[in-house]
């Protein structure tokens, strides 16, 4: 399968090459994640202003797009070689104390879930090359998903934003899905 060479500038989204079809299932789920969730929650939008709504939809974007882009070969592989790329990538990911800047009522909601993805990555993490990686992952997944749908939060738009959230930090990039057994 042919792959093509992924500029520089964007290595640390999608690695050093993808293959045309991975590209296109990336930003094909990005913008019809985005556009599909937005739609159905239009109401609990609809007030914010042009700046929080921007962000919202930014965001979106990005962890959608990320979700897929991770579970990627050229992505998995870009990640593979080193521990501190791994470790300064999970780090950069505050998305949601930005949502918590969206949608001020709910910052104790994505403050948890930030933190909550954070220590588990790090801990998915330091199983990196295990053969039960994989199932320590999915572990802490559900558990966060389980623990994200016992809060009471009246916000669907922010539901489905945490949760893809956790599923690209904690299972997405955090497991090599490409590491032979």
């Amino acid at each position: 399968m042919k792959t093509i060479k992924i500029p520089t500038f964007f290595h640390e989204i999608l690695g050093e090459s993808q293959t045309k079809i991975e590209l296109i299932t990336i930003m094909c789920f990005a913008v019809v994640a985005t556009a599909t969730v937005l739609y159905g929650t239009m109401s609990e939008w609809t007030s914010l202003g042009a700046l929080k709504l921007s962000v919202l939809i930014l965001l979106y974007f990005d962890i959608s797009g990320g979700v897929i882009a991770n579970l990627s070969y050229g992505t998995n592989q870009h990640y593979k070689v080193s521990v501190k790329r791994r470790l300064i990538f999970i780090a950069i990911h505050i998305q949601p104390l930005l949502l918590s800047l969206v949608f001020s009522n709910s910052w104790w909601i994505c403050f948890s879930v930030w933190g909550y993805t954070i220590i588990s990555s790090l801990l998915v993490n330091q199983f990196y090359g295990h053969p039960s990686q994989k199932i320590i992952g999915g572990l802490m997944l559900f558990i966060g998903l389980i623990g994200l749908q016992l809060i009471p939060a009246n916000i669907v738009a922010l539901q489905i934003i945490l949760m893809l959230f956790m599923i690209k930090v904690i299972y997405s990039f955090s497991v090599d899905h490409y590491a032979s057994r």
